[in-house]
């Protein structure tokens, strides 16, 4: 219940977020049991969790409505700057015990941050309240919530990843300005705004061809589409279409908010968050250290630190510590000179491989039929076993299999360091543009590992 759900977050206030999580999940198991007759029987009790009846929540926000047209059409009008002075203020009124930065319009890069004063090397630039984060715990604050919960109990298991996403579609589209959160929802890319591949044209798609990237693409866009058929009928089976209705739990708005979460989702605690303001600094590589946040209750919320230090006026940015390609599937961008970058190379293991790498997984030899016969690796420049201890240790330091195999990619990938720069002058659009930055930044660092 969310009476059980704040006690427990009470009597944790001391403890790590690492506790915190466990600690929360065990009462989230707790509540379950409780509530086995609803799994039984389809028919949410009251009275067991303590948590209004899927109908009761569709009572009380069908009596709200939508916003008046009227209040989405004001806000549509509002500008980027705009936007960024609302989210400002509302970061200030929402007393966050740290805000060293705040949101600014950037040429380029549309939103980032600027430190507010002189901050040095590991200093809190950041400290965000666990109120003013969006997570599947603030969820239970949302008129949307028992929904979400009696979805949860009648799967019989978590989805936390789906359970956020609901929130974020009410809170955007049915609460909508009227939203505690709106200050920051509204200042969030609309997908026009988003150079993610998930907004890729079969155009832009066309010039990664060739490469595993683009079958990833793909596949990835196209399970989130047929996914959405599969909730969204679970949804109105359980709450009914007026809690979200039709026009709005669209393809969509769902592909979108899907989006945002895979794209601005920050971790800790072993949980996705949506945080207001820190997920507005823009990413650059050579970081001192990547970027960590931690949530610290001394400090009374999620706690982010400068890993070097900025002057006042400075844009702020953070190293998320991610190879490329991740950086390109997920945001639709990729940094040159990235010392966390790897090309990803399947080798072929015999039996005793398979062995050695089970002892380093998984502790022994004996776990051998977990590792695949076909493996992936990662692998990093420069090419030794300090940067590929897996690698190092079934090749028997031995490197020229993995050359061999990076060889044989950058060759299907053909083209001079020369030809990549060409065809990114000559993109017919900013995403194929971004496309074949992320191909280039492949290609040099193949070129770096074959020659070493």
């Amino acid at each position: 219940a969310k009476e059980e759900r704040a006690q427990v977050k009470l009597q944790l206030s001391d403890k790590p977020d690492g506790a915190i999580a466990l600690a929360f999940r065990a009462a989230q198991d707790k509540l379950m049991e409780s509530t086995i007759s609803f799994i039984e029987t389809g028919k949410p009790p009251p009275s067991a969790s303590g948590v209004p009846s899927v109908a009761q929540a569709v009572e009380v926000i069908v009596k709200l409505g939508l916003p008046a047209r009227e209040l989405w059409d004001w806000h549509a009008r509002l500008t980027t700057a705009e936007k960024i002075d609302q989210l400002n203020e509302w970061v200030a009124a929402s007393e966050f015990p740290v805000a060293a930065i705040q949101a600014a319009a950037i040429p380029g890069l549309r939103v980032g941050t600027l430190a507010t004063k002189p901050l040095g090397a590991e200093e809190p630039y950041l400290v965000v309240p666990s109120h003013a984060v969006m997570d599947t715990t603030t969820a239970t604050e949302s008129l949307v919530y028992p929904i979400i919960y009696h979805i949860s109990e009648n799967l019989g298991r978590p989805d936390d990843f789906h359970e956020l996403l609901l929130f974020f579609l009410f809170e955007y589209f049915v609460q909508g300005p009227r939203s505690k959160w709106w200050p920051y929802l509204a200042l969030l890319p609309r997908p026009e705004e988003l150079y993610a591949p998930a907004y890729y044209t079969d155009a832009d798609l066309s010039v990664l061809k060739g490469h595993k990237v683009h079958d990833e693409i793909v596949a990835n866009n196209r399970r989130v589409r047929e996914r959405f058929s599969a909730v969204r009928r679970f949804f109105f089976s359980v709450a009914g279409e007026q809690a979200i209705p039709p026009e709005v739990f669209t393809e969509e708005n769902y592909y979108w908010a899907h989006a945002i979460l895979d794209s601005r989702g920050i971790w800790w605690g072993g949980q996705r968050h949506l945080v207001p303001l820190l997920d507005m600094v823009n990413c650059r590589a050579g970081g001192k250290r990547p970027h960590r946040t931690e949530f610290d209750p001394d400090l009374g919320g999620a706690v982010t630190r400068t890993a070097e230090p900025y002057k006042a006026g400075d844009q702020v940015f953070e190293d998320y510590g991610q190879p490329n390609h991740v950086y390109f599937l997920f945001h639709g961008f990729s940094l040159a000179g990235n010392e966390h970058d790897c090309i990803r190379v399947s080798l072929n293991l015999k039996q005793a491989q398979r062995e050695k790498l089970a002892v380093r997984r998984f502790g022994s030899s004996a776990y051998a039929s977990r590792v695949s016969q076909q493996e992936e690796f990662c692998v990093r420049a420069p090419l030794d076993r300090s940067n590929n201890v897996d690698l190092a240790n079934i090749l028997e330091g031995d490197f020229q299999p993995v050359r061999a195999a990076v060889r044989t990619q950058l060759e299907a990938m053909g083209g001079s360091a020369e030809d990549d720069l060409a065809r990114i002058a000559a993109a017919a659009s900013e995403n194929q543009k971004n496309a074949l930055a992320f191909l280039a930044n492949e290609k040099r660092l193949m070129r770096d590992l074959v020659a070493e």
